[in-house]
């Protein structure tokens, strides 16, 4: 057999994935829960959020994720989470990331505290390699 052999690289998409549940205590103030960091040079994939079971109660309650401060939604923004099996686009791939950056799911809630309820998150994102690109 002649010509340079199959090469495999070792590259690979990372993620962050993050549940919250009803009964889940913030990480942080403002209803944010830690889903990790984000080394400088870091670019996003993809970022999906599903509600898996629907909160249960009346008022408005909204999911987001981002890196920006308390709001947290510049990544994946308003998803309902009274409806079980929502599924959102990923709206954050344009941005970048000069520094070390923390990713949060926030939990936006009004109204009567929820008694059940379910939701996941993954956050794909490719680090930067150790050139610095």
């Amino acid at each position: 057999m002649t010509g340079t052999p199959l090469q495999l690289h070792t590259q690979q998409v990372h993620y962050f994935r993050r549940q919250v549940i009803f009964s889940d205590t913030a990480t942080h103030s403002i209803s944010r829960y830690y889903m990790g960091t984000l080394k400088a040079g870091s670019q996003i994939v993809f970022c999906m959020g599903t509600v898996k079971t629907g909160f249960s109660a009346a008022g408005t309650r909204v999911l987001s994720v981002g890196s920006n401060g308390t709001t947290a939604n510049n990544i994946l923004t308003a998803i309902t989470e009274e409806t079980a099996t929502a599924v959102m686009p990923l709206i954050g791939a344009k941005l970048t990331y000069s520094s070390d950056t923390d990713v949060f799911v926030k939990l936006t809630t009004a109204g009567t505290a929820a008694a059940a309820g379910i939701s996941e998150f993954v956050l794909g994102f490719v680090p930067p390699t150790p050139e610095g690109d």
